[in-house]
C-alpha cells in the first residue's frame, strides 16, 4: 500500500473515531507512518476541526444551502479584508430560510472582528503601512511582502516571540477542501532544514481566514532584482543590485517602473548575458537554489513553482527559497486577460500533464530562473488567446528554442536539457543540475571573471542613467 492509500485509510479511521465520540490517538497510526508523527497530529487536528464544523451545521441542510453559506462567508471575509464592516441583516433579508444560521454567524461577529482587527502594537509605527496592523490568532501582520497565486504574503510577528515570520493568507475564493489540502501540504514542509530553505512553522485558520506562517529571511526578492536590471537596460549589473554590497532601487508596485523595465529588458539582455561577471554571478545564484531544492526533494517535498518571487536574496547575499509544498493543490487559474508570465513546467500547466508531475518540474524551474537572469523573460507566457493546448505547446516550444539559442554558447547545452519539454529528457535531479552548473561555473572562473571594457559599471562611453533612490 503506497503512502496516499495509507493516508486515505488513516483519514477514514480518524473520521470513524470522531463519529463515535472518541479522541483519535496518533500512536495508533505511527506504525503505518513511523517517520511522520507531526503530520499525523496535524491530520488529526484538521479532521477534528472539519468534524466539529459539520456537527455545528443543522441536520438536513441542503447542498444549495451549504453552497450559499460558503458564498456568504467569502463575501463577509472579503468585506473585512477591504476594511468594511459587513452587514448580516442584508443577507438575512435576501435568504430568509437561512436566517437562523445567519444569526449564529452574527453571534460570532464580535469575535471575528476582534480576531481580524486586534489592537495596535504598543510600539510606535515606523511607517504608514504599520498603522493597518491586523491579527491572525497569535500573529499580527505589519506589512505587505508579495503576491502569491494562493493569496497574499505579509510580514508578520508572533506574540510568542519577537521573531518575524512570513504570513501567507490564502485567498478566500479558494474552495474549502482545496484550502485545507494547501495547508496540509505546507505543514509537511516543517521537516525542511538547512541553508536556503524557508519552511512553514505553523498553519491555521481564524474564522475562515486560512494562513501559513513560515520562516522569514530579510532581503530582496529575485523578482525585484530582475526588475531593476531590466529597468536600467544593462547599465547596472548583479554586483550593483545583489546584497550585501548592492541594492535594487526600483519600485515593484510602480506601473511606470514596470513599463520601463519591459521596454528596456531586451537591451539589458544583450549587454548582461555577454558579461562574464554577470554569467558567473547568475550561475552561482542558480546553483545554490538547485542545491537547496535538491535537499527539499530528499525530504519528499516538491516546490513546482520556482519563480523569481519565490527566491529571496538575504542581506548576506545568499539565496533562500520559500513557498515549498503549496502548489500541488492550487486550483487551475482561468485564462488571463493580459499577458501573464509563467515559470511552471509544462506538465504543471497543460491538462495532459496531470498525474505526471515529479521532481523534474523543479529542474525546469531552476532552468527557468537561469534563463530569466540571462534573457529577462519568463520561460512561458500565457494569454487569453491560448485556448488550444496543441497550438499553445507548439508556440511555447518555439519561443523557448529561440530564447535558448540567443543565450551564450557555453550555457546553451545546459539550458536545452534543463528546459526540455518532456521531463524524462531533463536532468534526473536538481542535484545533477547543480553539478553541471558547477562545472560550467568553474570553466568561466578559470577564464577570468573580469567584464569587457564596456561592461556595466565601467567607463565605456555609454550613457549612465542610474536612478536616485526615492
Amino acid at each position: 500500500m503506497n503512502r496516499d492509500e495509507l493516508v486515505a485509510r488513516i483519514k477514514r479511521e480518524i473520521d470513524e473515531c470522531l463519529a463515535a465520540g472518541e479522541s483519535p490517538d496518533p500512536s495508533r497510526w505511527l506504525t503505518l507512518l513511523p517517520d511522520e508523527a507531526d503530520h499525523l497530529e496535524t491530520l488529526i487536528a484538521l479532521r477534528t476541526f472539519a468534524h466539529e464544523q459539520e456537527r455545528s451545521s443543522p441536520d438536513g441542510a441542503s447542498d444549495e444551502e451549504e453552497r450559499l453559506l460558503v458564498q456568504i462567508q467569502c463575501e463577509l471575509q472579503d468585506a473585512r479584508n477591504r476594511g468594511v464592516t459587513p452587514d448580516l441583516t442584508a443577507f438575512e433579508a435576501r435568504y430568509p430560510s437561512l436566517a437562523p444560521r445567519l444569526e449564529a454567524l452574527a453571534a460570532m461577529h464580535g469575535f471575528v472582528d476582534e480576531a481580524l482587527v486586534g489592537d495596535h502594537l504598543p510600539a510606535p509605527s515606523a511607517n504608514k503601512s504599520d498603522e493597518s496592523e491586523t491579527a491572525l490568532g497569535r500573529y499580527r501582520t505589519v506589512g505587505l511582502i508579495a503576491d502569491h497565486p494562493a493569496g497574499i504574503a505579509h510580514l508578520g510577528v508572533s506574540r510568542d516571540s519577537s521573531a518575524q515570520v512570513e504570513l501567507l493568507v490564502l485567498d478566500p475564493a479558494i474552495p474549502r477542501a482545496q484550502g485545507w489540502e494547501i495547508l496540509r501540504d505546507a505543514e509537511r514542509t516543517r521537516s525542511l532544514a538547512g541553508a536556503g530553505l524557508l519552511p512553514a512553522r505553523d498553519v491555521g485558520e481564524v474564522r475562515g481566514v486560512r494562513f501559513i506562517a513560515s520562516e522569514h529571511r530579510p532581503g530582496e526578492s529575485l523578482s525585484r532584482i530582475l526588475l531593476d536590471l531590466a529597468f536600467h537596460g544593462g547599465e547596472r549589473g548583479l554586483r550593483h543590485v545583489l546584497p550585501p554590497s548592492g541594492q535594487p532601487i526600483v519600485d515593484e508596485q510602480s506601473v511606470e517602473d514596470r513599463a520601463e523595465a519591459n521596454a528596456n529588458g531586451a537591451a539589458a539582455a544583450s549587454v548582461l548575458q555577454q558579461d562574464r561577471a554577470h554569467q558567473i554571478g547568475a550561475l552561482r545564484l542558480v546553483r545554490d537554489v538547485a542545491r537547496a531544492t535538491a535537499r527539499a526533494h530528499m525530504s519528499g517535498v516538491l516546490h513546482c513553482n520556482l519563480c523569481p518571487a519565490s527566491v529571496v536574496i538575504s542581506r548576506e547575499g545568499e539565496p533562500w527559497v520559500r513557498w515549498f509544498g503549496i502548489s500541488r493543490h492550487m486550483p487551475r487559474a482561468p485564462l488571463p486577460e493580459v499577458r501573464t508570465p509563467l515559470w511552471l513546467a509544462p506538465e504543471c500547466v497543460l491538462e495532459r500533464g496531470e498525474g505526471r508531475i515529479d521532481w523534474r518540474a523543479d529542474v525546469w524551474g531552476v532552468g527557468g530562473l537561469l534563463l530569466s537572469l540571462l534573457r529577462f523573460e519568463p520561460p512561458l507566457v500565457l494569454t487569453a488567446a491560448d485556448t488550444d493546448e496543441a497550438r499553445l505547446a507548439e508556440r511555447w516550444q518555439a519561443s523557448l528554442q529561440a530564447h535558448v539559442a540567443a543565450c551564450p554558447a557555453s550555457l546553451r547545452p545546459l539550458l536545452h536539457r534543463a528546459l526540455a519539454w518532456e521531463g524524462v529528457d531533463r536532468h534526473q535531479s536538481c542535484e545533477a543540475l547543480a553539478d553541471e552548473l558547477e562545472v560550467v561555473l568553474r570553466k568561466l572562473e578559470v577564464q577570468g571573471s573580469g567584464p569587457p571594457a564596456d561592461a556595466p559599471g565601467d567607463e565605456g562611453g555609454r550613457r549612465r542613467w542610474f536612478r536616485r533612490r526615492r
